[in-house]
C-alpha cells in the first residue's frame, strides 16, 4: 500500500502508511529493528523521506539501523548494512555535511565485497574530498579507483563484469544533484 502512494508521488501518504505498517510489525514480532521485516520497513521509510527531500527524517529513520552496525552479533545483513551506510552518507551530503558523509562511505567501503561497489564508493569519497578541499585524500581515493579498474580489466578482459546482472547487491551512488534529475 505504501509503495502505491510513493509510486503516485504522494510521499506523505506513503510515509504514513509505511510508519503504520512498521508499528504493526513491531507489535506482531514483539521486536525492534532486529527483525528483518522491520529493518526492511525502516529502510523503506528512510528511502521515502529521502525521495521527498527530507534528509533529516530519512537519517532519523536510519538511526536504529545504524546502531546495529556497532553490534558484532548484528542481525543486519551485509547488503543492508551497505545500503544503510550509503543512504546515510547521501543524506549527509544533501545536508552539506561532507566530512560526516565521507566517514560513512569509508565504513561502507570496508564492508563492500563487489568490485563495482568498491569503485563506486571510492569515486564518491574522492568527489566529496574534492568538495571539502582535501585534495590529497581525493587523489588517494581516485588512485585506488584506478588500481581497481586496472585489476578488473586484467581479470575481466572481455568486460563481462560490466554487463547487467541479476544481483541486487551492487550499489548505485549518485550525488544529491544527480538523484534529483
Amino acid at each position: 500500500m505504501a509503495e502505491d502512494f510513493i509510486a503516485c508521488l504522494d510521499y506523505e501518504q506513503g510515509i504514513q502508511a509505511a510508519e503504520l505498517a512498521l508499528d504493526i510489525e513491531i507489535k506482531i514480532h514483539e521486536e525492534t529493528v532486529k527483525h528483518p521485516e522491520i529493518q526492511d520497513t525502516a529502510i523503506f521509510i528512510a528511502m521515502a523521506h529521502q525521495q521527498a527531500g527530507d534528509y533529516v527524517k530519512s537519517n532519523e529513520s536510519l538511526a536504529p539501523l545504524l546502531e546495529l552496525l556497532d553490534d558484532e552479533n548484528s542481525s543486519l545483513s551485509q547488503p543492508k548494512q551497505l545500503k544503510v551506510l550509503i543512504m546515510a552518507a547521501q543524506n549527509l551530503e544533501s545536508l552539506e555535511s561532507f566530512e560526516d558523509a565521507v566517514e560513512y562511505l569509508q565504513v561502507a567501503l570496508s564492508l563492500a565485497l563487489a568490485s563495482e561497489d568498491k569503485i563506486s564508493i571510492s569515486q564518491r569519497i574522492s568527489s566529496l574530498n574534492l568538495q571539502i578541499c582535501r585534495y590529497e585524500a581525493a587523489l588517494v581515493a581516485q588512485t585506488e579507483v584506478h588500481k581497481m579498474l586496472v585489476t578488473l580489466s586484467r581479470t575481466d578482459p572481455d568486460g563481462l563484469l560490466s554487463q547487467p546482472s541479476d544481483s541486487h547487491s551492487h550499489v548505485v551512488l549518485a550525488s544529491p544533484h544527480e538523484r534529483e534529475q
